[in-house]
């Protein structure tokens, strides 16, 4: 089983990109207190309509709770290999009163669940940020 839950706080402002078969990718860094008075840093990668909320809704700093998997991955750039691990959501719980993008406050939590059968990371060519 590869199932992994984690709360944090968005580290940066999602990125997002839409494939040209239309797949929609939003991307983020979650910082994870680990309880010994240090933070692990993970990269978050929402595809779809959870993508549309977490660029709608989420920005740095915001709290949440992601679901989803772990992913492997290793890029090779001028014959460096470089070795990543990335969560893949199925589901984002925003855990703080939400703001949309023109600052209209969203009266309750939400609560997004997508779920993402099929993942193609061939869109991964570059480093994460």
């Amino acid at each position: 089983m590869n199932k992994v839950i984690m709360v944090g706080n968005l580290v940066n402002n999602p990125s997002h990109c839409i494939l040209e078969t239309g797949v929609k990718i939003s991307k983020f860094r979650l910082a994870v207190d680990n309880g010994k008075k240090s933070t692990v840093f993970i990269n978050v990668t929402v595809f779809d309509k959870l993508a549309e909320l977490v660029m709608d809704f989420l920005q740095k700093g915001s709290k949440v709770l992601i679901d989803g998997r772990l992913e492997y991955r290793q890029i090779e750039k001028d014959g460096v290999y470089k070795e990543y691990y990335d969560i893949v959501a199925n589901n984002v719980q925003f855990l703080q009163r939400l703001k949309e993008k023109n600052n209209t406050e969203v009266v309750e939590t939400k609560q997004v669940i997508d779920k993402c059968n099929q993942v193609d990371f061939n869109y991964l060519t570059e480093s994460p940020e």
